[in-house]
């Protein structure tokens, strides 16, 4: 079959041309909006921490020195605040509702629509709990929101990070060591049901399973996931061309003093 010549082909170069440029100022508004929003971030971080650690928070090993109040103000979903050593995630955790589970996932901190949404926690997890569901977007911003933690299915990306610091108001400030960390399928049902690990035993099961499971993980692995009591698992788009279905699991642990018998 031959090929038809348009009748008109400078209309055609306008109007590709149009489409083109349309698209790159999209580009352009989504990456400005990205950056104000990483500078409302970096704010609400600066004054977040502006508060000095009271002796009640001290007593409870909390000496992150967070300002609760400050933050719940602004929006009462706040449960947590996440960073994560040598990567840029400095950044408040609101908690999902089981009516509307991913309602954060394009709404920021403030619940004012957003592409790159806010940290949100699993509903089925508690932010005090023995597992912490986070749920956070890569972004076309580097260095803001979970994009730092995108590439850790690989062993050289998951060899540069550091423990997850993990604050609540209730439970203060918790450290947990990296774990491992795979690129696993948005729909695989074995890496989900972590969400439903509610005591330490089936946890150290689930752990021992991720492991195996997974591309990238610590040299002490084994020797973290049967110690552990609490986990934390971060979840987001890991990049990956032509595999847009696929998500970055990467895991935190924090572990008893003696080991399981």
């Amino acid at each position: 079959m031959r090929e038809r010549t348009p009748r008109h082909p400078q209309a055609l170069t306008v109007v590709l041309l149009a489409v083109g440029v349309a698209l790159l100022s999209a580009g352009f508004l989504l990456a400005a909006r990205d950056g104000q929003s990483a500078d409302e971030m970096a704010s609400l971080s600066e004054t977040a921490h502006a508060t000095e650690t009271t002796p009640q928070a001290v007593a409870r090993g909390d000496t992150s020195g967070i300002d609760w109040g400050a933050l719940s103000s602004q929006n009462p979903d706040t449960v947590a605040w996440l960073q994560v050593s040598d990567t840029s995630v400095d950044v408040p955790v609101v908690q999902s509702s089981p009516e509307d589970p991913d309602h954060y996932l394009y709404r920021d901190f403030w619940d004012a629509p957003s592409d790159t949404g806010c940290p949100y926690l699993d509903s089925l997890c508690e932010a005090d709990g023995t597992v912490m569901v986070v749920y956070g977007h890569r972004t076309l911003y580097r260095d803001y929101m979970f994009h730092d933690l995108s590439g850790a299915f690989e062993q050289g990306a998951f060899d540069t990070l550091g423990p997850a610091s993990w604050s609540t108001p209730a439970g203060g400030q918790a450290s947990l060591a990296p774990l491992c960390s795979a690129s696993v399928d948005r729909w695989d049902t074995a890496w989900q049901s972590v969400s439903k690990v509610m005591d330490v035993q089936a946890l150290r099961v689930w752990l021992d399973w991720a492991v195996s499971a997974s591309s990238a993980s610590s040299e002490a692995a084994g020797a973290l996931a049967s110690s552990a009591t609490r986990a934390l698992v971060l979840v987001t788009c890991n990049g990956r061309a032509f595999h847009p279905e696929t998500r970055t699991v990467t895991v935190f642990v924090s572990t008893s003093v003696d080991p399981v018998v």
